[in-house]
């Protein structure tokens, strides 16, 4: 939920190789760098305590109004 596509790269647990593979394609790609950290932060934002907050008050609000 918290890593839903493009924003980062999964790697197998414990395979160093793939782990150096992937660092090496993002040391040699600005423009993937680039959009990873844009979408990092587009998912950060959504899921940022403010946000949150805002989804439980309009929950709480929706609640009590019923």
């Amino acid at each position: 939920y918290y890593l839903t596509g493009d924003e980062t790269a999964f790697i197998p647990l414990g395979d160093g190789a793939a782990a150096a593979s992937a660092l090496s394609e993002l040391a040699d790609n600005a423009e993937r760098r680039q959009v990873m950290g844009v979408r990092a932060r587009a998912q950060a934002e959504i899921l940022s305590w403010d946000a949150i907050a805002r989804d439980y008050e309009a929950l709480y609000t929706k609640l009590v109004a019923t």
